[in-house]
């Protein structure tokens, strides 16, 4: 029969002084025979377990290790540290905060693999320093905090198994939590059920190129970036009179000089030097247009007049109408797919062998066009 008379004691450095403890516990036993006698000076092997809950719940950690009892028959280990054998786990990851840790302690008398078992006892306050090790280090922290560590794990796990918050920041001013990244993710947030974030107020996004009427719009990889923001409304022809004399023959390009507003600058108007009454996609993707022009009374009852759009100097859509005895409008109102640096205009022609006129002055007579959404 083999007897041991155990002693374990906590070795660990303060973690206010030190970056890191060892995580190891010292253990000292008295290995003695049937008789009573030490075994002196004789090579041992030990197995160590640390149970999770009750004493024979799953291990956290193991290990085995050979030894030489001293001249008293005296061992002395630390458990958990280099020179162990047939290790499971680590003291690191044994969740010494929360349960209850009981230790098994086997011994082989002759350093073989022929274990005896001698015990298992429950742990009680002095190992538990090692969760004082995080509590310290809790309980020192100085704000304000900046810490800079390389670690492929994640620095602050908080995890709350109540209906509260894991983390919550109030700020008087300024930001409550602010996340920064040079690559990857400033912020990451996920939910297997519910809401993986929720704000309460408004809410400011910027460096995706923010701008006045915009709408934030993702791509097909979930990438957030704002779109639209681009639209304007042009009325009213640059004669400055009341009609614009359209000749007999050939295609006139519609001269809009006022703007009631023109989100992008996107639209030039029949004033300017370059590309007059003329818009200029800002963006590869999809713009709605609307159009129409007022005709003073057509000469010839048998006349037809066309409001065209064209893209780049070609009619891609028109709308043809017949005259009458009253005055004619031409309406049109169409999608269309554009490539960054197109150019729009509005082209009108008529049929009547008169040189015919659109009223210059008029609000019936208008240009407008937006974005609508990237192909």
């Amino acid at each position: 029969m083999i007897r041991l008379y155990s002693l374990v004691l906590v070795f660990l450095y303060s973690a206010v002084a030190y970056a890191q403890a060892p995580l190891q516990l010292n253990y000292q036993a008295v290995a003695r025979n049937a008789a009573g006698s030490p075994l002196v000076n004789q090579a041992v092997k030990m197995r160590i377990s640390i149970h999770h809950e009750s004493p024979n719940g799953p291990v956290q950690y193991a290990e085995t290790r050979s030894l030489v009892a001293n001249g008293s028959g005296l061992i002395i280990m630390a458990i958990g540290s280099a020179g162990a054998t047939n290790v499971v786990g680590s003291m690191a990851t044994v969740a010494w905060a929360t349960g209850m840790k009981f230790m098994q302690v086997e011994i082989d008398p002759v350093n073989g693999n022929s274990f005896v078992e001698m015990g298992t006892v429950q742990l009680l306050s002095v190992p538990f320093a090692l969760h004082a090790l995080t509590a310290a280090v809790a309980d020192s922290i100085s704000f304000p905090l900046n810490v800079t560590m390389n670690s492929a794990l994640p620095l602050i796990t908080l995890k709350n198994t109540a209906d509260g918050n894991g983390v919550m920041g109030i700020a008087t001013t300024g930001y409550g939590v602010t996340g920064s990244a040079t690559s990857g993710w400033g912020g990451y947030f996920n939910a297997t059920s519910g809401k993986a974030l929720r704000t309460s107020g408004q809410l400011q996004i910027d460096n995706t190129g923010a701008a006045r009427g915009k709408v934030l719009m993702t791509d097909e990889n979930g990438n957030a970036h704002w779109e639209g923001g681009i639209a304007f409304s042009s009325y009213g022809l640059s004669t400055g009179v009341e009609s614009f004399v359209v000749p007999t023959e050939g295609i006139v390009r519609v001269p809009f000089n006022n703007e009631r507003y023109d989100l992008g600058n996107n639209f030039n108007k029949a004033s300017s030097p370059v590309d007059p009454a003329t818009f200029i996609a800002p963006v590869t993707g999809i713009y709605h247009f609307d159009a129409a022009v007022l005709w003073d009374n057509i000469g010839s009852d048998e006349a037809s007049t066309l409001l065209a759009l064209y893209v780049n100097g070609d009619d891609v859509f028109n709308s043809r109408q017949p005259s009458g005895p009253a005055r004619v409008t031409n309406h049109l109102s169409i999608d269309l797919p554009l490539q960054v640096g197109d150019k729009v205009n509005l082209y009108v022609n008529h049929t009547s062998s008169f040189d015919e006129s659109i009223s210059g002055l008029s609000a019936s007579n208008y240009f407008s066009g937006r974005f609508v959404s990237r192909l």
